[in-house]
This record gives structure tokens, C-alpha cells and sequence, in this order.
């Protein structure tokens, strides 16, 4: 009875451990693995010191501290190979852990010292694998092969192992695996200039994420946007490649309207991974973005790692321009914006606010001065989306001294039509007098009166 009681401790304690480490303690978590591991070495628990060491090993890696991460790498691997032939279906998952997180190691330090060890215990797992007909743990093995061969630049070899895993992932409906090797397939197609079944693999891998998109934030390792949303902008920068190539004026249009489309299916799913809601969104009543009244243009920014491209519809058609700024130098020129504005009296604002100008709404100004336009609605993205648009300026106006602004957080989201003034219910509130040393707005009085006189508003 003491015996199986001092077999079930580890268990017990590795598990406290992943609970910790989901709760983002890392500290706790950690302390909490290197116990396990200890505990589960002294009394024979091989099993459960595999399990900890990986743990531990993922908490190190993710604080950065790669060398320490070795030590129960190794001491994993060690273990693996001891029990590998005498329980091939529990040790195959296992070395697939440990050869993703080899590889983990070298990618955050740009080396390859470790891409060796990583590939044998890869291929080991699939080896394993296939002896137990285990097509999920196979077609994960192969898949992260795959990716180390992408890595490298074998890209052929990378496609032929991609495509094996697709199909291993598919016999299994192992659709959390299936997209990932959907968008790795489509990148090594892309590299190979085979760019309409790259198009169409990227559609795949997009279609496959949306079915298992609810359970992936809690696994993210850095977050959503960063793990998720390269997949939609790698589409994106394809289909802008194609534009490029493309004289044919209607064939173009067609092109930015599936540029904006796949940004907004990014758009949506962000917004359904924050509020962690499938019922945020209803699919049925999502808008056709192209019903614009007259007067309006939509300003539609996609950020991409090494420029900015701006989407503007207006009169039926979709103008694109290009900004050669990087997403760090857009980051670091909103900031300055955005802190700028705060301290005031300060002008501190203008040199970036009319940068941030020139950027988004320079190129296209004069088309949308000489069609009327009255109102811009922007679906802000990134770094965009922490400063007031209205506050842009070309040194001499403000952007809202010449039109209304508008902000959207995705077109399919929200209605681009004016509301019907028989339906609108307004509460009209602001404060026009100094508080807690901010300075007093003496507009927002007669703002208030002007909204209740249009609108008939109660007023707080």
C-alpha cells in the first residue's frame, strides 16, 4: 500500500505542475517539474520524469534561459532511449515533444547545434509510431521533419514530408495538426513558385483552422496574433504578389478584394479568440463590405512585417498604395503619436501624426477630395489601432477638420450604412470642466446642445 501510494505522488505532483504552468505561473511550475522529477527519479517513476523534465524543459525555454533547458532535455532523452523499445506507444508522443522543443532551443538562438538530436528523436518517434499504427503521433513526427527541412532550405523535401503528414492527419481527423502542415505545404509551395496551389493549400489551412480555432488560444505559445496571424498575412503577401503581375485592371480588384477578405477573416477570428464566444459573431448576419453610401471610403491598413499596405474603397473601387515602413517603425512612430497627444500642451504629436499621415492617406487624399468624400471609416490593425485617426494631421488641419472619422474593428462586423435617424436613441454625455489635472474641453457644451438639438438626446 506505501508503494502505490509513493508511485501516485509523482503523478499527483506532475499534474500540479501543468496546472500551474496553464495558469502562467512559470516560477511555481517550474520549482513544481524539478521537484517531480527528483521525487519520480528516487522512487523508480520513469514514466512521470520523462513528463516532468519535458515539462520543465518548455517552462526554461519559454523564460529564455536555453541552457539550463538542456539539462532535463538531455535527461529526457536519456530516459526515452532506455524504455523506447519496451513501451513504443507511450515514448512515441514523447519524442516528438522532445524533438520539437530541440528545435525550439535552436530557433531562439538562431543556431542549429541541437537540429541533429532533434531529427533523431523525430524520426525515432516515427519509427515508433508506424510499429503501433499511431497515424496521429506519425503524422506529427513527420510534420515537424518537415519543418526542420523547410528550415533549412530543402524545401522539395519539405513539401514531400508536409503532404504526408496532411494525409496521415486527415486519415486520423486530426484537424489541430491538419492546418498547421496545410500552411507549412503552402509556404514550401510558395518558395517553390508554384503559386496558385500555394493559393489554394493557404484556403485549406485557413478553412481547417476555423474548425479548431476555439480550442488553440489557451495553447498559443505567444499569443493568437503572433502565432495565427501570419498564416492570413503569408496569404495576403501572395495574393499581393500576384497583383503585381497582373495588368488586367478587373482581375486586380478581384485580387484586393481577396487580399481585404482574408484579413477579415482574421479580423473575425480575433475578435471571437478575445471575447472567447463563438456566439460574438453571428455568422448569418455578417455585412457585404462593399454596401458603402456615397460619401464614405473605407481606409482598410494590413501591416506586414516589412511594409504597410493600405486598401481605400471608395466609388466602387479599391485604391492600393504602399508604404516601405517596417511594422517596427509603424510601432514605434504610433507610440510616439499616441504619447505625444497626452502631454499637453506639448506639440510633440505633430512630427509623427503627420508621418502617420503621409503613410495611410497621402497617396490617395486627392482622389478622395475630387470624389466627395465625407467620411473615412478605418479598420484600424496592429499598432494603428491605439490613436484617434481624427487627430492626423498634414501639418496645417487636422484629418477631422475635413472629414468625419469612423472606426471599425472588422467591415464584416460592423454596418457601413448611416443609421435611420427614426431609430436612433441617443445618450448624449461629456465633461467640459478640469479634473484630476487634465485640462477643461470648453467645446463639449455646446457639442452637447448641438447633439440634442439634432437628436433630441437626454443629456448627462
Amino acid at each position: 500500500s506505501r508503494y502505490s501510494l509513493d508511485m501516485r505522488i509523482p503523478e499527483l505532483s506532475l499534474l500540479k505542475a501543468a496546472v500551474l504552468q496553464a495558469s502562467r505561473n512559470s516560477e511555481s511550475a517550474g520549482a513544481q517539474y524539478r521537484q517531480t522529477m527528483n521525487y519520480s527519479s528516487s522512487v523508480g517513476s520513469a514514466r512521470t520524469s520523462v513528463d516532468a523534465a519535458l515539462g520543465l524543459a518548455t517552462v526554461l525555454l519559454q523564460q529564455q534561459r536555453e541552457a539550463e533547458a538542456l539539462i532535463p532535455l538531455y535527461a529526457a532523452r536519456d530516459e526515452l532511449d532506455a524504455m523506447a523499445s519496451e513501451a513504443a506507444d507511450w515514448a512515441a508522443p514523447r519524442l516528438v515533444s522532445l524533438g520539437v522543443l530541440l528545435r525550439r532551443y535552436d530557433q531562439q538562438l538562431a543556431t542549429s547545434a541541437q537540429t541533429a538530436a532533434a531529427l533523431a528523436a523525430l524520426e525515432e518517434a516515427n519509427t515508433l509510431a508506424r510499429s503501433s499504427n499511431d497515424l496521429r503521433t506519425q503524422s506529427s513526427a513527420i510534420g515537424h521533419i518537415a519543418a526542420i527541412a523547410l528550415d533549412g532550405g530543402h524545401t522539395e523535401h519539405s513539401l514531400a514530408y508536409s503532404r504526408a503528414a496532411i494525409g496521415l492527419a486527415q486519415d486520423e481527423q486530426a484537424v489541430d495538426l491538419l492546418w498547421r502542415w496545410q500552411w507549412q505545404a503552402a509556404r514550401a509551395l510558395q518558395r517553390l513558385g508554384q503559386r496558385t496551389p500555394a493559393l489554394d493549400t493557404y484556403g485549406q489551412a485557413m478553412d481547417s483552422l476555423e474548425k479548431v480555432r476555439p480550442y488553440l488560444s489557451a495553447t498559443a505559445a505567444s499569443g493568437f496574433d503572433r502565432d495565427i496571424g501570419p498564416l492570413y498575412s503569408d496569404a495576403a503577401q501572395l495574393m499581393l504578389e500576384q497583383y503585381d503581375e497582373t495588368a488586367d485592371k478587373a482581375q486586380q480588384q478581384e485580387i484586393l478584394v481577396q487580399v481585404r477578405s482574408t484579413i477579415e477573416r482574421f479580423k473575425v477570428a480575433e475578435i471571437l479568440d478575445y471575447f472567447g464566444d463563438e456566439c460574438v459573431v453571428d455568422e448569418e448576419q455578417q455585412l457585404d463590405v462593399d454596401q458603402l453610401a456615397d460619401d464614405v471610403a473605407v481606409v482598410y491598413p494590413v501591416v506586414l512585417d516589412d511594409r504597410l499596405e493600405v486598401l481605400t474603397s471608395f466609388d466602387g473601387q479599391i485604391v492600393r498604395h504602399t508604404a516601405k515602413v517596417s511594422r517596427r517603425e509603424l510601432s514605434r512612430t504610433a507610440s510616439a503619436f499616441r504619447r505625444g497627444l497626452t502631454r499637453r500642451p506639448t506639440q510633440r504629436y505633430r512630427e509623427p501624426g503627420q508621418q502617420l499621415y503621409g503613410w495611410l492617406l497621402a497617396p490617395v487624399i486627392d482622389q478622395l477630395r475630387d470624389s466627395g468624400i465625407g467620411t473615412l471609416v478605418f479598420v484600424a490593425d496592429g499598432p494603428l489601432r491605439t490613436f484617434p485617426m481624427a487627430a492626423l494631421s498634414t501639418g496645417s488641419r487636422y484629418l477631422i477638420e475635413e472629414f468625419a472619422v469612423a472606426n471599425s474593428i472588422g467591415l464584416s462586423l460592423t454596418s457601413p450604412q448611416p443609421l435611420e435617424e427614426s431609430e436612433v436613441r441617443v445618450l448624449a454625455g461629456g465633461l467640459s470642466v478640469a479634473v484630476d489635472g487634465f485640462s477643461p474641453l470648453p467645446a463639449v457644451a455646446g457639442e452637447l446642445d448641438m447633439i440634442s438639438e439634432l437628436y433630441g438626446a437626454t443629456q448627462l
